[in-house]
Parts: C-alpha cells; sequence; structure tokens
C-alpha cells in the first residue's frame, strides 16, 4: 500500500490509501461512497474494456488534480497548467468559464467526509468541492469527464455527501451540482438531494452487514 492520509473527524480517525483506494475509520474498513452506490445500483461498465476504464479514469483523476492544484494557487484564473497537465486545457478552460459564469468561489477542496446513519459510520468519501454560488449559497459541486452524465449515480452521490458534509462539519449545503467538463465542453447541473432513497440503500446496507456478522462461524 501506498501512503495513508489521516484526519480526525468528529473524534473518529478516518484514514485513505489512495493507491489501493481504502478508507479506515479507527482501523475498520468502511466502504467507499463509489463503492456503496455500486453495490446498490450496480456497475454501469460491464463489458466496457479495462484499458478503456483505465484511461478514462487516468484521466479524471488529473482532471481533479489539475482543479485543486489550481485552486490552492495563488488565483486559479491565471493558474497556468504544467506541461504534465496540459492535456486538460480545453477541460480546464471550461471549469473556468462555468466558475465565473455561476459565480463559483472555492471553500475547500478534496474533503475528506464521514457519512453516518443511525448511529454508524456507514462509508467515506473525498468531496471534489465545497463552494459558493452566485447567490451566496454554500453547497456542493462535484466534477466528471464521463461520456454523459448519469444522473441517477450523482443524485445519490451528492445526497451522500451532504449527509457526510453535515455530519462532519455541521454544514448544511444549499446547493447540489456537477460540472461536467470534457474536452471544450462543460455544463452546471443542478440536483435536488434524495434522502428517502438513499436511507433506504443504508438501510438495505446495515441488514446485510448485520447479517454478514450473524453468519460468521465462531470456533468453541
Amino acid at each position: 500500500m501506498g501512503k495513508w492520509d489521516s484526519w480526525n473527524i468528529r473524534g473518529h480517525t478516518l484514514e485513505y490509501d489512495d493507491e489501493s483506494h481504502t478508507y479506515l475509520c479507527d482501523g475498520l474498513i468502511v466502504p467507499s461512497v463509489t463503492e456503496i452506490i455500486r453495490e446498490y445500483l450496480g456497475s454501469k461498465y460491464d463489458g466496457v474494456p479495462a484499458d478503456v476504464l483505465a484511461e478514462a479514469a487516468r484521466k479524471g483523476t488529473l482532471l481533479h488534480e489539475v482543479i485543486e492544484s489550481a485552486e490552492n494557487s495563488a488565483c486559479a484564473e491565471t493558474y497556468e497548467l504544467s506541461s504534465d497537465e496540459a492535456e486538460m486545457s480545453d477541460e480546464f478552460s471550461s471549469y473556468l468559464r462555468l466558475k465565473k459564469e455561476y459565480g463559483i468561489t472555492c471553500e475547500g477542496n478534496e474533503m475528506p467526509l464521514l457519512i453516518c446513519h443511525k448511529g454508524r459510520n456507514v462509508a467515506a468519501g473525498r468531496m471534489d468541492m465545497l463552494a459558493f454560488n452566485g447567490d451566496g449559497e454554500l453547497g456542493i459541486i462535484d466534477f466528471k469527464r464521463t461520456y454523459e452524465l448519469d444522473d441517477e449515480y450523482l443524485a445519490f452521490q451528492l445526497t451522500l455527501y451532504g449527509m457526510g458534509v453535515k455530519y462532519s462539519y455541521n454544514i448544511d449545503p444549499k446547493f447540489y451540482a456537477c460540472m461536467w467538463l470534457r474536452g471544450k465542453r462543460g455544463k452546471f447541473v443542478s440536483y435536488d438531494p434524495i434522502e428517502k432513497r438513499v436511507e433506504e440503500m443504508l438501510d438495505g446496507f446495515l441488514v446485510r452487514e448485520s447479517e454478514l456478522v450473524e453468519n460468521i462461524p465462531y470456533d468453541n
């Protein structure tokens, strides 16, 4: 495994290993937001060649890194991409255009989250961005450069992030959105949280987890 990042959230120690994409909460593995949604909705990428998925993941990661580096610099609008980042120049230009159009002001990047449901820390994740919009509302923005947006998946993801922000930082997000950035194309899409469906998903997860524990054989 690689280098572990670590944070203290609500008295819990959350750790993350980027190489294996593993989260630990107080030393115990917890699923990521992605894992818990895919278990519930199923994978949308069955049949897609592994090399295609790997290349898409590489470009998606690079886009996130470019935006994070730009927002952590003195001024995102004047940030100059390095030679390693240059292939994301069109996406980054689209990001800056949408940022200006919607009055986005970044308040935090790649924020670690714990998702708590019925007193249990059921999942963890890293939220792309906490930001103010042009109306002065504080909310959540996720970045995607997929071929097309999966609205159902995004509604689940953003709702879980909302739960995580409320629990981890006592922040009540006022808007939920995705910036879709692919080449020179880009759009800003707002979503309504789907709390009831997410609660049903998490209820089912807790039931399955309980059944697994009950079926573990013990030596007498």
